[in-house]
């Protein structure tokens, strides 16, 4: 007899953004006939309405600390393996999570119907990186906590293969790659006379928005926009930025199913991260038709954009070549282009794909 699974996703911060998004693709394509999920997060989740017109269970808990939460999240994991003819499937998503979640639940591994999964979203060099004592003693303690504890964990997935073969280096574990669910390209002509740029992202350290802004003092073509959208709203009066210039760029917050707008109406997408997982809003602009130019950030980025073939690509910090590569952007030449056709089809060959990332939860 075949057993029901039941699949409960972990993510502590399920806010807006490329982790949430990954998932609410995945759960879209499991197949519920004889399968459950629930979704749990620390507090609320942006995605609740879309789960739920997937009649997917929610539950946000009450703790602001992944810590303070795992009393609950092993009393609802036990509670499901009380029933025996319940498969447990565990995912866990961001490395922190990935930690407490091989250290607190790896108890159940006595019973064979519980599988532990890890999602690795991250690159291992984000842990590296720090903007404060506080989260340089936090990353530290995880990045020793992943040699000694992943391999707790039933399967390890890395969302790029970047990630994937940094992470196997340091846990001592197979890792597997599975790309996330790419949807097909979006067929839109674009004549706009004066380019539009767009820049998507959260207003926070890693997403390195600084790069973007101090780069526009030194691009002479004036005939461009650009469009800010963040969460929260980035404050131009942060950066020294001439008035001609800010008079320029649009700043917006983030507007539920209003996003589609930016892409479809914009030429030219930056991405300015020093590290993606899988950048999953550089997927959407090249979806949407949109030249790409992207830091060479650590992650996932080389395997959308392979090299300059597919968009441009600059050195994170180095803010003249960022403004040079913009300024070859804003050209209407075959050079642009082919840039934007290959990276089209490249993404057609990720979206191949898409069934492997089904087999693998379809088949656990």
């Amino acid at each position: 007899m075949s057993l029901k699974k039941t699949f409960i996703f972990f993510l502590p911060n399920f806010d807006v953004g490329g982790a949430g998004n990954s998932i609410y693709k995945i759960c879209k394509n499991i197949k519920r006939t004889k399968n459950e999920i629930i979704i749990i997060s620390l507090g609320p989740n942006y995605y609740k309405k879309n789960f739920k017109k997937l009649n997917i269970k929610i539950i946000e808990l009450p703790f602001k600390r992944t810590l303070s939460s795992i009393f609950t999240l092993k009393k609802i994991t036990y509670f499901h393996l009380k029933n025996k003819r319940k498969k447990i499937v565990f995912i866990s998503n961001i490395n922190y999570a990935n930690v407490i979640s091989c250290i607190f639940l790896r108890k159940f591994k006595r019973f064979k119907r519980f599988k532990l999964v890890l999602f690795e979203r991250t690159p291992i060099q984000e842990l590296d990186s720090f903007s404060n004592i506080k989260q340089f003693f936090k990353r530290k303690i995880v990045k020793f906590c992943i040699r000694f504890f992943y391999k707790e964990a039933n399967y390890i997935i890395g969302n790029s293969s970047n990630v994937s073969k940094n992470l196997e280096k340091i846990c001592g574990k197979k890792v597997i790659t599975l790309n996330p669910i790419v949807e097909k390209n979006k067929s839109i002509k674009k004549n706009n006379k004066i380019k539009k740029i767009l820049w998507v992202g959260r207003n926070s350290y890693e997403k390195n928005i600084k790069d973007l802004l101090l780069s526009l003092n030194h691009i002479k073509n004036k005939k461009y926009n650009l469009t800010i959208v963040s969460n929260p709203i980035i404050n131009l009066q942060d950066f020294e930025i001439p008035y001609e210039i800010k008079k320029k760029i649009k700043v917006l917050g983030f507007q539920k199913n209003k996003i589609e707008k930016f892409f479809k109406e914009s030429d030219i997408f930056i991405s300015t991260s020093i590290y993606e997982g899988f950048p999953n809003v550089v997927v959407e602009a090249i979806r949407y038709n949109c030249l790409i130019i992207s830091s060479k950030s650590y992650g996932g980025i080389t395997d959308i954009i392979k090299n300059e073939k597919y968009g441009y690509l600059y050195n994170t910090y180095n803010t003249k070549e960022l403004s040079s590569k913009i300024e070859s952007s804003l050209e209407n030449s075959k050079n642009n282009l082919n840039k934007i056709s290959n990276a089209r089809k490249n993404l057609n060959l990720i979206y191949l794909r898409n069934e492997k990332i089904n087999f693998f939860f379809e088949n656990i």
